[in-house]
């Protein structure tokens, strides 16, 4: 019987071939998955970045604008305090007018027999009163005067002086009192009219 021999080297060369160039294609095929994969999440980040710097940008465009209306608003907060505060000044100056007005009137109706005022001087609500009276009974009257008077307040002689050349019992006196701010605007209109009316101013 002949002896039979096979060699199968050509065909385990072949079949280690085939199974190196699939090896190689399974890992080209891993590869290319793998950058595409990598570029996909590339561009969903890119994509994901671009639209948060676009609401990042929304965000800053609205900042603005909050800042620019909180600007305004302070200014016309600014512009509120100050137009609050000519109008105080106008009705101060309003009660002050109306305030004198009456002072004057007051002074004319308290003023005591036999006593007339040489000075008036003001400084806030303080009134310094200087005059002569022909005796210290008249400055005594003159003082309960100022004191029933509801448009003065702690009224008190500072200083007397005698004045014999005006009279053997004449005296130069000072009194210093403060008006009144009991009386609201209103009272001292209908006061000062009241008087207009009765012909005493």
């Amino acid at each position: 019987m002949a002896d039979l021999r096979i060699n199968l080297l050509p065909w385990r060369q072949g079949l280690r071939e085939q199974k190196r160039r699939t090896f190689l294609q399974a890992l080209l095929g891993a590869f290319l998955l793998g950058v595409a994969l990598v570029a996909t999440g590339y561009q969903l980040s890119q994509r994901s970045l671009d639209s948060q710097q676009a609401i990042n940008g929304l965000l800053q465009a609205d900042i603005s604008l909050m800042n620019e209306r909180i600007d305004q608003i302070g200014q016309l907060q600014k512009q509120r305090q100050a137009l609050q505060a000519r109008m105080q000044i106008v009705q101060q100056l309003q009660d002050d007018r109306m305030a004198i007005v009456h002072v004057f009137h007051e002074l004319t109706v308290q003023l005591a027999p036999g006593v007339w005022f040489t000075n008036l001087a003001r400084n806030g609500d303080e009134l310094r009163i200087l005059g002569v009276a022909e005796s210290s009974k008249q400055i005594s009257t003159q003082l309960r005067n100022l004191v029933q008077s509801r448009w003065f307040t702690k009224p008190n002689v500072l200083e007397i002086t005698a004045r014999p050349e005006v009279g053997p019992h004449a005296s130069q006196f000072e009194i210093a009192v403060f008006m009144a701010r009991g009386l609201g605007n209103g009272e001292a209109a209908e006061a000062v009219a009241k008087a207009e009316s009765a012909g005493e101013i």
